[in-house]
């Protein structure tokens, strides 16, 4: 007589997860699906309206729901109806519980695979979130870097995604490499690069352009062309795709929210050897200096204010704005809250502190009004439905200036001003602008805090300044530019103090 120990099987599933599939920002109701996932095949026979216990029970008597068979055996799908508004998604609540669901398989009617009609109380498990969408593969473009006009080794193909993505740790610890299992090219023959010398991702910031650095020897079909040079080219378009699908992303690349990337359709290449393509612009938008251009995440670009040429040699300072977009779905014009010329247009990345996100705005700072220089500012809002500039409101005012350099500086909303122009003197005063938007009852409002950071040994506009952010104190290099120095951060603009200036100048925050 022997006994035997173990895991013994077992007739009676377990259940393993349930997700709300749906639009869950406004919680669960009407519309939205529960997925519940066994560990074994089962029938289900009808559509009960019985069977799933909640725990905690909660304050609704009556729930209205329907339970269908899903596309495989092992799953049900819950149609909900009403009388779920008080459930409480995992991870979603800090102030209790969050729900719980069992099944009573006697309820449901449910059959194994040889018929036997199932009972019992299986579960319970939590009630998931649905998971956050993967970033999609929307457009491929080979960047053709050294004007050969062939597809050479160090050439980039720009990979676009419908949301910022960035490179894993994984990705990183194999040198950035990829695999033909990630990526994937439709047209037999090509190759991002070879064995000995791969094409690698480059790294960078979250952003939704992945670039990919080729290798040795590439080969690609760019915009379906046939190339008569190779061979076994079966006359297909050209294409490319990645190994994963919505449904099985993958986490090489992964989203701002941890999901992967997918492509849920094969994405033509597109390039063109002329690296100039004409833009249609909008309607009414003049001929501009001393305007500003600020890339969006988006890819389109802000254009804001400048001066326009009249009859007789006058000019005139505008106060419009307009957005262009490569795809010719441009705007404005927008109308700003003061004409300017030589301002600054600083991207920063709003509330969530990461540039190339759909909360970034862009600040105008300064600029000559036609008759002064400013010391005002306004800001344009991404994320407003309504696109309007908002003018910003100061606790301690800058200085005025014009044609002067500005910087976007640390992981937060602000900037230093670095020279420029008074309406007669230049400015050689450098500060610190901290912008704080918040949204009100009646709509945003920005407010700004300026502080000193120093002066500039030269005085100096219409100069050149780069800041470099990679220390624990970031280090600012201005160079050229017309001014001069009379041991004051405010020189007189005139022929006898000024000079074209080629010493420069480096300044640590």
């Amino acid at each position: 007589m022997c006994l035997i120990v173990g895991c013994q099987p077992t007739s009676r599933p377990d259940l393993i997860s349930a997700r709300i599939e749906g639009p869950f920002d406004d919680g669960v109701g009407n519309g939205d699906r529960i997925i519940l996932v066994l560990d074994s095949p089962v029938t289900l026979n009808g559509n009960p309206r019985t069977g799933l216990v909640f725990t905690p029970a909660g304050g609704v008597s009556n729930r209205d729901y329907v339970i269908k068979a899903g596309s495989t055996r092992n799953v049900l799908l819950v149609d909900i109806e009403s009388g779920f508004d008080d459930l409480v998604v995992n991870g979603t609540s800090s102030s209790g519980p969050s729900t719980s669901i069992s099944l009573d398989l006697g309820s449901l009617g449910l059959t194994n695979d040889d018929g036997t009609l199932l009972s019992g109380l299986i579960g319970p498990v939590d009630l998931e979130p649905p998971p956050p969408d993967p970033a999609l593969l929307i457009d491929a473009r080979w960047i053709d870097s050294d004007q050969s006009s062939t597809v050479n080794q160090e050439d980039l193909l720009l990979l676009r995604w419908d949301q910022p993505v960035q490179l894993s740790d994984r990705l990183r610890a194999r040198k950035l490499e990829i695999s033909k299992s990630l990526v994937r090219l439709t047209v037999e023959g090509d190759r991002l690069g070879s064995a000995s010398s791969p094409a690698h991702f480059l790294d960078g910031p979250p952003s939704r352009e992945t670039r990919i650095l080729l290798g040795s020897t590439p080969q690609l079909t760019v915009d379906g062309v046939h190339d008569p040079g190779r061979s076994r080219f079966e006359g297909s378009p050209s294409g490319i795709a990645i190994g994963a699908t919505t449904i099985l992303p993958t986490d090489t690349l992964v989203t701002m929210q941890g999901a992967g990337v997918a492509s849920p359709n094969v994405i033509d290449i597109e390039g063109d050897c002329d690296p100039w393509q004409a833009l249609p612009l909008p309607a009414g938008i003049p001929a501009l200096e001393g305007h500003t251009l600020t890339h969006l995440p988006s890819g389109q670009v802000l254009v804001a204010g400048g001066r326009l040429s009249r009859p007789g040699g006058r000019y005139r300072v505008v106060s419009d704005a307009w957005i262009l977009d490569p795809q010719g779905d441009h705007l404005g014009p927008i109308p700003m809250h003061a004409p300017r010329r030589g301002h600054t247009a600083t991207l920063l990345p709003g509330e969530d502190g990461i540039l190339d996100t759909e909360d970034d705005f862009v600040l105008l700072m300064g600029g000559r009004d036609g008759s002064h220089a400013r010391n005002d500012s306004e800001v344009f809002l991404l994320s407003a439905i309504t696109k309007e500039f908002i003018p910003v409101e100061t606790e301690s005012e800058p200085t005025p200036r014009f044609e002067h350099t500005s910087h976007q500086i640390g992981d937060g909303n602000s900037l230093i001003l670095v020279g420029g122009r008074l309406d007669d003197r230049l400015n050689g005063v450098i500060e610190h602008l901290e912008v704080h938007v918040t949204k009100t009852d009646e709509g945003f409002e920005a407010v700004a805090t300026t502080s000193p950071l120093g002066q500039l040994r030269f005085p100096r506009h219409q100069h050149a300044s780069v800041l470099f952010q990679d220390s624990e104190q970031p280090l600012l290099l201005i160079y050229g530019g017309y001014g001069g120095s009379l041991g004051t951060p405010h020189v007189p603009l005139t022929a006898e103090n000024c000079r074209i200036l080629a010493a420069p100048e480096a300044f640590r925050i």
